[in-house]
């Protein structure tokens, strides 16, 4: 069954609030269902729905009372939004007339912005065809200033011009409204076909006269065409033109003030030829790379590395045939060493009687010869990359200030020029084996021919100082080269070379020593051969003292009582007694001494 609302609660809300039927489906009804009063029969059935009842009542008291303590500030509330409803009625109303206003405004500014917008782009287009118009009537007059430029011969009037024709847009060039405007009676191509044959006439005529300047040795003439040609956009045959011309003044011709045979004649006339192509280098750049831009310079270097490709290649071929190089290397490479400083078994019985067939003084000179022309392409070679490193660009550093910061200078074509392959092949074709056959004939001879001085204390012999002289001259000589490369590969050679034949040959002295003075049969060897032994066993164990032992000897008791104290009383005594620091550093030491005649004569001496 539904609630029933009294009519008069339609008015009252608050009243509404309690205007819920309580019937069986109310939610304030019990647990307890209780049933028909009617059908109660006993005594208990009745008190217990007597009691339902009451509890029914006093929850309904208890929510009636709830209700109107609330009812206070319902209505207040309800009174203030009664009185806000004018308020909000005006704003609607304002809010509606505001809204017409604005939307009126509005269509009208999008109508006036239309015509704007419209009259804007009239504008633009009337300027435009304006700069059209303009650029037009200049490309007409600088065509026309141009052609009397060049009937006067007056080329750098000529060459402004052609400029100014060249810097319109191409659209203002090649458009309808110059075609049709631009030609004349006497000049009906169109515009841009007139200016490509006008610079294709002033190419030629530009190259002909800087022809005829180069070939009078006109400085000033040469220089006034040189800078006319990439303004009008011929950067590439201005270049081409200069670099001819450069190249026919590095031209070397053969000296004649010295003869082939001379040891200056082909290093005299490799460094003419670097020194003329580095002056122009160094007197030129700066106005190529004025005039045509930075870095500009290096496409007249690869020009100039034709030309020198083919004089460094005439000298070199001259140079190997006058100095019969092939036959040399033949002769030491077909003749290996026989070295004298070697054991006795080895030497062949003639050997006093036979001398070297290539004598070390021609190889001595051939090789100072190639150090110099190897030694003239790497300074030459480190000043055109030096020269030609781009500086342009610029870094900001911690002041805000602009610090040049140089480019590495791409170099791969110097390297890759026949220049570059001739000297690198010279370097490992004769250079590298003729140095080590050298150094090593020295070596050998300063073996054979050293001589021992008894008479200095200790004794000396002449081997150390003719080995290292010789050592001097083949590394000052390898490092004048300037050929980082070739330098590794000797360096490595002169190294085993060392070991091998200088320090190993000596090693071998003393062991032969020792082994005969050793053996039972010593006595062979006769007096002579027993008095060399004996001198050269003597003077190597000075040597080894000298060098091993008599520097450390000097600083021997210094070293062994170090901080040791002489006042005692008895308990530091005891503590110096048992720790016995003065014998420990006395035997530390001396087996420091002594382990160098230990590895020298590991089985004839024994130190117990």
């Amino acid at each position: 069954m539904p609630p029933v609302i009294n009519s008069k609660l339609l008015n009252d809300p608050f009243l509404g609030l309690m205007s819920v039927d309580l019937s069986d489906s109310s939610p304030w009804t019990t647990s307890f269902r209780r049933g028909d009063p009617r059908t109660l029969t006993s005594l208990p059935e009745l008190l217990l729905c007597l009691s339902a009842l009451q509890s029914e009542e006093a929850e309904h008291s208890r929510s009636l009372t709830e209700l109107l303590n609330t009812r206070k500030p319902i209505l207040s509330s309800l009174k203030r939004l009664n009185d806000l409803i004018p308020q909000v009625d005006t704003l609607v109303a304002d809010a509606i007339l505001f809204s017409n206003n604005v939307t009126i405004t509005a269509k009208t500014a999008e109508r006036v912005g239309g015509q704007v917008r419209s009259l804007d782009e009239e504008m633009g287009h009337v300027r435009e065809a304006g700069d059209r118009v303009g650029q037009v009537m200049e490309l007409k007059a600088s065509l026309a200033d141009l052609q009397l430029s060049i009937d006067s011969q007056d080329w750098e009037a000529a060459t402004r011009h052609c400029a100014r024709a060249m810097s319109l847009p191409a659209e203002v060039l090649s458009g309808q409204f110059a075609e049709a405007t631009v030609p004349t009676s006497d000049s009906h191509l169109p515009p841009i076909q007139t200016l490509e044959q006008a610079r294709q006439n002033l190419l030629i005529l530009f190259r002909k006269n800087f022809e005829q300047a180069s070939r009078l040795r006109d400085s000033t003439a040469t220089s006034r065409f040189f800078k006319l040609f990439p303004a009008i956009g011929w950067e590439d045959e201005g270049l081409e033109a200069y670099a001819s011309f450069v190249v026919d003044l590095v031209r070397v011709k053969t000296p004649t003030s010295s003869k082939t045979s001379s040891p200056l004649y082909y290093i005299a006339a490799l460094t003419a030829l670097f020194e003329s192509i580095a002056k122009l280098v160094d007197q030129h750049q700066l106005i190529v790379e004025k005039y045509y831009g930075a870095g500009k310079m290096r496409n007249v270097v690869k020009r100039l590395f034709s030309e020198c490709d083919r004089v460094v290649k005439g000298i070199i071929e001259g140079f190997e045939e006058e100095r019969s190089l092939k036959r040399k290397l033949s002769d030491i490479t077909n003749n290996p060493l026989i070295y004298a400083s070697g054991p006795a078994s080895r030497r062949p019985t003639s050997f006093h009687t036979e001398e070297t067939r290539v004598d070390p003084r021609e190889i001595d000179k051939v090789l100072s010869e190639l150090a110099g022309l190897i030694g003239r392409w790497s300074l030459f070679r480190k000043f055109l990359v030096d020269s030609l490193q781009d500086d342009s660009s610029q870094d900001m550093d911690s002041d805000n200030t602009k610090v040049p910061t140089p480019v590495i200078f791409d170099n791969t074509y110097i390297d890759s020029t026949e220049s570059r392959h001739i000297f690198s092949w010279l370097m490992t074709t004769y250079y590298i084996p003729f140095e080590v056959w050298y150094i090593r004939t020295s070596i050998d001879k300063a073996h054979r021919l050293s001589s021992v001085d008894t008479l200095q204390a200790p004794s000396s012999t002449t081997t150390p100082d003719d080995v290292f002289y010789i050592l001097k001259i083949v590394i000052s000589r390898l490092l004048s080269t300037g050929d980082v490369k070739g330098a590794e590969v000797i360096f490595d050679q002169l190294r085993s070379i060392m070991e091998q034949e200088y320090v190993g040959v000596i090693r071998r002295k003393l062991d032969d020593v020792y082994r005969h003075v050793g053996s039972s049969g010593a006595a062979s060897w006769g007096e002579k051969g027993d008095k060399e032994n004996r001198v050269a066993f003597i003077l190597g164990i000075e040597q080894m003292f000298n060098q091993l032992m008599r520097p450390k000897m000097r600083t021997f008791i210094t070293d062994v009582y170090k901080d040791v104290s002489y006042i005692l009383d008895e308990d530091a005594y005891s503590v110096a007694e048992h720790q016995d620091y003065v014998r420990k550093r006395f035997i530390k030491a001396w087996e420091g001494f002594v382990d160098g005649y230990k590895a020298l004569a590991r089985h004839h001496y024994l130190l117990r």
